[in-house]
């Protein structure tokens, strides 16, 4: 399946953003790796402070907060009908009660557990997974309260945050 994700990168020109983001997508497939093979959208690269950054932020965030909840609501439901050896075993004790999302239980805890691949729509600068809005926040600062907090220069204080989408197969 191919899925179009956000590679947020600090740089001082758009070349420069989509050779980083290349660089952080060749860590982010092959074997392990999160994502089988992926592409760079260069024409598609612009500054996260963009009208159309912003978008592309704000959608792919959404689609992340989208994934957790979705598989956060069919893991409490299973945990409120099911006992813990039903769910392990995956199938209910009453062989009359079909339910698929019993047998996808774990498939689901394992998605919100991600810290890459499809359940994870935007990486940052260093190829995480961003899966918090507070991490959200840090990576367009670039990470400003770490260097404030410590009375530090931010060495990325002078690059523009740039967003860079990228065509990926899982």
């Amino acid at each position: 399946m191919h899925q179009t994700i956000g590679i947020i990168t600090y740089a001082k020109n758009k070349q420069d953003a989509i050779d980083q983001a290349q660089n952080i997508l060749e860590g982010l497939t092959g074997d392990p790796a999160a994502f089988d093979y992926g592409e760079v959208y260069p024409k598609q690269a612009t500054k996260a402070s963009s009208k159309a950054g912003k978008k592309l932020i704000d959608d792919l965030w959404g689609y992340t907060k989208r994934d957790f909840m979705d598989h956060m609501a069919k893991i409490r439901r299973c945990i409120g009908l099911y006992t813990d050896t039903e769910l392990m075993d995956e199938r209910p004790n009453d062989p009359k009660i079909k339910d698929d999302d019993i047998g996808m239980v774990r498939y689901y805890m394992r998605q919100v557990g991600e810290y890459r691949g499809p359940a994870v729509w935007l990486y940052d600068d260093e190829g995480e997974g961003i899966r918090t809005a507070k991490n959200l926040k840090n990576t367009l600062d670039k990470y400003a309260c770490l260097y404030e907090e410590r009375g530090l220069p931010n060495p990325k204080a002078a690059m523009d945050v740039w967003i860079v989408p990228a065509d990926t197969h899982f």
